[in-house]
């Protein structure tokens, strides 16, 4: 899915009609986009990998970016087997989800609706 949606992107399609398309076939308003991109270190980097995490809460019809969390990580040489990338990539993606769920705020009206909606059992009706 991010090899087909890089190339869409590189080749001009944007961003919302994917978002559209996505929409249509799965039948929903939002989602979650997790881009996990590894590539060589710059000049700067004191390894030789580094990684590019991005959660992005993307709205459908519009294709716009709600909100999104972003982490760079350079990747320690003494990791060099795949056991240590597999825990070290657990680790860090889940650095970035617990980052994205601390900082995305529900829209209050948003937030009101569910906690005073009888049909979810908290408001209880007075007779």
């Amino acid at each position: 899915l991010r090899t087909y949606i890089n190339i869409l992107s590189l080749t001009g399609i944007s961003d919302k009609e994917i978002a559209l398309k996505l929409q249509e076939t799965l039948e929903i308003e939002y989602f979650l986009f997790l881009d996990f991109l590894s590539f060589p270190c710059t000049l700067e980097c004191s390894s030789n990998q580094q990684w590019l995490i991005r959660l992005k809460l993307i709205e459908s019809p519009s294709g716009e970016t709600i909100f999104w969390v972003r982490k760079k990580y350079e990747i320690p040489e003494s990791i060099k087997d795949l056991v240590h990338y597999e825990e070290l990539a657990t680790k860090v993606s889940l650095e970035v989800i617990n980052a994205f769920a601390k900082g995305f705020v529900i829209p209050w009206h948003i937030w009101r609706y569910i906690h005073l909606n009888p049909s979810n059992g908290k408001l209880k009706k007075i007779s």
